[in-house]
């Protein structure tokens, strides 16, 4: 899983996911307090590579997305320019 472009610059990023079988992938935004600053989104992925675009409108700072897939958990930091 990759998220570019990183530092953000502008309100949307392109998460990149491999997926080893279709399904639903939820993504959730937190920030380093651990409160969820978006709401829950859900994007419905295809056997292999994915792109979703996903629209941030954060405020300048540091932020954690955990993806899920399936069984599997990502978390990954994207920083807010």
């Amino acid at each position: 899983t990759s998220v570019w472009p990183n530092p953000v610059q502008s309100n949307t990023i392109q998460l990149n996911i491999e997926l080893q079988r279709p399904g639903a992938v939820t993504v959730q935004i937190f920030d380093v307090t651990g409160k969820m600053v978006s709401g829950i989104l859900t994007f419905n992925g295809v056997t292999g590579k994915n792109l979703f675009p996903v629209n941030t409108d954060l405020q300048p700072g540091v932020y954690l997305l955990k993806i899920v897939a399936g069984k599997e958990v990502q978390t990954q930091k994207i920083i807010v320019q």
